[in-house]
């Protein structure tokens, strides 16, 4: 998108324009704009620039195999699970790398000064314009179509643990970021350059090969500092988990409804343990939620629809796409599985006391709860990973 101002960030306040003339390192063992976890710490770094209210720019503690430090996003209060931290429209958009330099021709002066501040983990390539882009752009839709570079979003290190979600909401042009798990003042927001199933699937060493060949580093987040024989131990479950749970459901199950819930309550479990909840929750809530619509008990399977829309508005927000197909089947959950048989010659199955074993803990009906931390809201902080 050519001729861009600065953007405006919803609902914070404006960025300030010396940001476009910070510069990142470039070296590709680097984390780059795009890297890995530190430590919280009980201060903000030193030089830092002010972004918005709740955030600032500074450099990044490398816990890759490279000393070089890089760039990243610090909190500078605390920020609960839920918060939409900023939202903002591409800096840049093209189709692909190519056309980088005709759409950076027509930019003005401060976009093409913003574009060049970002890290390039790709020095070696020919093309500098390629190095940036492939460092920092964003799909912006699912056919890999349209691409996107971001002022503030491109320049949010990666973690196998993240505590935001980047989400582009094309509707209305811009990139969201929100906070999924509870960050402190002075820790650095970091989102995932994986998509859930690939933090589930993926092992350490398979991360890092497949962050190592897309953005230029090798990962040393504080995640995959501490794996290793326990946690390690625990991946390998939930990945067995989430391969055993049915990939269809417009045919009879061919295992037991309440194996399945029982496995859906470990993973939850498993989750909370790896920091994974609730990015990776909804991974696991769909399978439990059609078992019980296949097992014909709506009841059972419109809880599954109240949690979902818990973690769905946390990671995603209210009103998103998730959100509204989730909202769609709370008073019709068949609708889920109208393009098929929806488990015709299946007798009804009473799910209930099964789902409330799995999520009993993590969703308890609030109507008579009151004031804050209370009901539903304080133990879904518990699942979100919030302190009290």
């Amino acid at each position: 998108m050519s001729g861009m101002s600065v953007p405006r960030l919803d609902p914070l306040e404006p960025t300030t324009s010396s940001i476009v003339s910070t510069s990142t390192s470039s070296s590709r063992s680097s984390p780059s704009s795009r890297s890995t976890l530190p430590s919280s710490t009980s201060s903000l770094p030193r030089s830092s620039v002010q972004l918005t209210p709740s955030l600032v720019l500074a450099s990044s503690p490398s816990t890759s195999s490279s000393t070089t430090p890089s760039l990243g996003l610090f909190a500078t209060r605390p920020l609960e699970p839920g918060t939409l931290l900023f939202s903002e429209p591409p800096l840049l958009t093209c189709s692909s790398w190519r056309d980088l330099r005709a759409t950076l021709s027509c930019s003005t002066d401060e976009t093409r000064t913003a574009f060049w501040s970002l890290a390039n983990a790709f020095p070696d390539e020919a093309e500098a314009e390629k190095g940036i882009f492939d460092t920092n752009a964003f799909a912006l839709d699912t056919h890999g179509g349209k691409y996107g570079l971001f002022r503030l979003t491109s320049r949010i290190n990666h973690s196998c643990a993240p505590n935001v979600k980047t989400s582009f909401v094309a509707s209305r042009g811009r990139m969201e970021v929100r906070v999924v798990r509870r960050v402190e003042e002075g820790e650095e927001v970091r989102s995932s350059y994986l998509p859930p199933g690939e933090l589930v699937r993926l092992g350490k060493d398979e991360r890092r090969e497949r962050l190592e060949k897309g953005w230029g580093f090798e990962c040393a987040c504080e995640a995959c500092q501490r794996e290793g024989g326990e946690e390690e131990a625990l991946r390998a479950e939930l990945r067995t988990i989430l391969d055993s749970l049915p990939r269809s459901f417009f045919r009879p199950l061919s295992q037991d409804p309440t194996l399945i819930l029982r496995h859906v309550s470990r993973a939850l479990d498993l989750l909370d343990l790896l920091s994974l909840s609730p990015l990776c929750t909804s991974l696991f809530l769909l399978p439990a939620f059609k078992t019980c619509v296949l097992s014909h008990d709506t009841r059972s399977a419109r809880l599954w629809v109240r949690l979902a829309l818990k973690v769905v508005g946390v990671v995603e927000g209210e009103g998103g796409e998730g959100w509204r197909r989730w909202e769609s089947w709370r008073e019709r959950p068949e609708r889920a599985l109208e393009r098929g048989e929806g488990g015709k010659g299946w007798a009804k199955r009473d799910l209930w006391r099964e789902t409330r074993e799995a999520i009993g803990d993590r969703l308890e009906a609030d109507e008579q709860s009151s004031g804050p931390g209370q009901g539903i809201v304080a133990r879904l902080s518990r699942l979100f990973g919030a302190e009290q």
